[in-house]
């Protein structure tokens, strides 16, 4: 993690920093604590505008994560399994045999996403829970589905793909299996 990955905390800094430099220029008005303020605004304010400009590797493992997810719910089995690596032609089955007999609802929450990387950027892990509305095909039963799942992705080319599906139980953060029945409220 880089230092304005997230903005929050240099820009809070900046920001008291600049109020403290106010408070004192009100009470001995020397033009140099005002500048100090001005210039320490700016830093916050800073602080936002190079998060928006520099997106880590990280932030596009986290977007991949969501439109992956935007692809299942779309009911797209060709779309979702290509964001999966070749080399897991188990998983890419199990996942065109689920989107066939399964759709996922739109409007499908993730929550909790930690994306991390490492190895200069090549590889990746994010961790997350997506609760939404499943629906079996068949028998036109629908359900909410609590899930937890742990991705590992790898760069390939210039893309990032799954490289491992690890399916967790919501509650103990266990790994289950991919095709096991899901926790229903």
């Amino acid at each position: 993690m880089w230092l304005l990955e997230n903005p929050w905390p240099p820009a809070f800094a900046a920001i008291t920093i600049a109020i403290v430099l106010v408070v004192a220029w009100s009470r001995t008005g020397r033009q140099p604590l005002l500048i100090g303020s001005i210039v320490c605004a700016v830093c916050g304010v800073f602080a936002f505008i190079v998060d928006v400009a520099v997106v880590t590797e990280a932030e596009i493992v986290e977007q991949r994560v969501h439109d992956f997810v935007s692809a299942v719910e779309s009911g797209d089995a060709e779309e979702s399994i290509s964001y999966i690596s070749e080399l897991l032609e188990s998983e890419r089955a199990q996942i065109y045999f689920a989107m066939e007999r399964f759709s996922v609802d739109p409007g499908v929450r993730i929550s909790d996403m930690i994306a991390q990387t490492r190895l200069n950027d090549t590889l990746a892990t994010t961790e997350f829970r997506a609760n939404g509305r499943v629906t079996a095909k068949d028998y036109d039963y629908n359900v909410h589905a609590a899930t937890r799942w742990k991705l590992s992705w790898q760069k390939e080319g210039d893309e990032w793909k799954i490289a491992e599906i690890q399916r967790l139980d919501p509650l103990t953060g266990a790994t289950i299996s991919l095709m096991s029945r899901v926790n229903v409220r």
